[in-house]
């Protein structure tokens, strides 16, 4: 986890905030700063303590209701924002807030005790830094938000829903780590980045569908969600940081994109039920600790364009017997565990066995036998089978099938092996060697 905040920082934080502040005034309970005379505007802001120590400053408790406007001063001013730190550490039974309210502010509910059913008003267009970090929020419908800051949910154990809408077009770094009950959120097609961590020890989350149009995953966003089942990455990524869905270690299913020449640093590092990996064949390099302690893989293929294997790539993979190298050339780099040296076997290209005999890493394998072509007759001589299911289609057909999916447009939506391939809802074709099947999914 990546945590940069501690309760000193908070008080710093704080401290900040109340030598920037102009002079609050007392409405109703509850303290309101002007924010423009000139657009009669005002936000909600902290209770003032009397400066002998941050932890003995008071805080809002039971039930506050916020008007639309307040006077202040003979002028009325519309209530237009949260301010920075205004709510935290707040013990909330009730809390109301009114339609004219358009952001939250920094740390604005940081650490506080919302009521059982917190409203947010359809109003919020922008949700700033550690809004809303560690609070018991269960339910979220951020609908109409533009733009949310780094560590705005992070530690909101309790948060089980999340509903984002189309304005929004980055999900920023840490947002929604160790949101650890949190297993429903949409991800709207107008995404385009994901930050880093952004996701990581979201423990809950069962699947993750990343929408076309997402150019940037950055690193371990997807880290240590250990729930995940499957995962699809579309074509349109062109950057995807280290360790995106590492310690995924419910991971089965995987897509990612065909364009990739490298597979990252841990990339699939600690996914423990991933049984067997075909990597793209245009990468070129596998990055350190791309599979390691991937303890239940006990097959890998590698591409005729790898050329590098990262420190560590295959380190505590004890169940790995099969590990098949397209390239005729050994790639450089090469380090497997003993049980994999001595029980397992390497298959190579075509009068190749002997340069891998005598290439480092390569050489220590005691069985090495040549790649036995068995061509699209073979995979085509078993039943294939395509069946829509929930959240995708299952392809039975032969090991050796290649399989590939197309939107009725014609967009390549999968490329790779039979299985179970995650899609979204719609009609979808799948080719299975040179038949083609017409499926909807629901």
């Amino acid at each position: 986890m990546n945590k940069i905040f501690t309760k000193a920082a908070l008080a710093v934080a704080c401290l900040a905030v109340v030598a920037g502040q102009a002079s609050a005034q007392m409405v109703g309970g509850v303290n309101y700063k002007i924010v423009s005379k000139t657009d009669k505007t005002a936000e909600v802001t902290f209770l003032e303590g009397d400066d002998s120590g941050f932890e003995d400053d008071p805080v809002y408790t039971g039930k506050v209701e916020i008007p639309a406007s307040v006077k202040i001063g003979g002028t009325t001013y519309t209530v237009v924002g949260v301010g920075k730190m205004a709510f935290s550490d707040a013990s909330l039974t009730s809390l109301t807030l009114p339609s004219t309210i358009k952001y939250l502010g920094y740390g604005s509910f940081w650490s506080a005790t919302l009521p059982e059913k917190f409203t947010m008003p359809a109003s919020v267009d922008s949700i700033g830094e550690n809004a809303f970090w560690g609070t018991n929020v269960t339910s979220l419908d951020l609908s109409n938000v533009r733009k949310i800051g780094t560590y705005a949910f992070i530690e909101c154990k309790s948060l089980e829903k999340v509903v984002l809408g189309s304005k929004l077009d980055t999900i920023p770094a840490n947002c929604f780590e160790s949101c650890i009950k949190l297993k429903d959120i949409n991800l709207p097609s107008t995404l385009k980045g994901i930050g880093k961590f952004a996701f990581n020890e979201c423990y809950a989350l069962d699947s993750i569908i990343v929408p076309e149009g997402v150019t940037t995953l950055a690193g371990y966003c997807f880290g240590k969600c250990e729930g995940i089942k499957k995962a699809v990455i579309p074509e349109s990524v062109t950057s995807l940081g280290d360790g995106v869905l590492g310690a995924c270690t419910s991971l089965t299913s995987v897509k990612l994109p065909s364009h990739l020449t490298t597979l990252p640093e841990f990339t699939f590092g600690y996914c423990a039920a991933l049984k067997d990996y075909e990597v793209g064949d245009k990468v070129t390099k596998l990055g350190k600790q791309a599979f390691t302690y991937c303890l239940g893989l006990e097959s890998v293929t590698l591409p005729a364009s790898l050329t590098e294997i990262g420190a560590d790539a295959f380190v505590k993979t004890p169940a790995l017997r099969t590990v098949t190298v397209k390239a005729q050339v050994p790639p450089t780099g090469a380090v497997f565990g003993d049980s994999t040296y001595t029980l397992g076997t390497l298959y190579v290209p075509a009068g190749c066995v002997k340069a891998y005999k005598e290439a480092e890493g390569w050489s220590k394998f005691a069985n090495i036998k040549e790649i036995t072509s068995t061509g699209v007759n073979t995979a085509l001589a078993a039943a294939v089978k395509v069946v829509a299911v929930a959240g995708g289609v299952s392809v039975e057909a032969a090991a050796d099938a290649k399989v590939a999916v197309y939107a009725v447009s014609g967009r390549q939506e999968y490329a790779g092996k039979p299985g179970f391939i995650a899609l979204g809802s719609g009609v979808h074709v799948v080719v299975v060697g040179a038949k083609a099947f017409k499926v909807a999914v629901e």
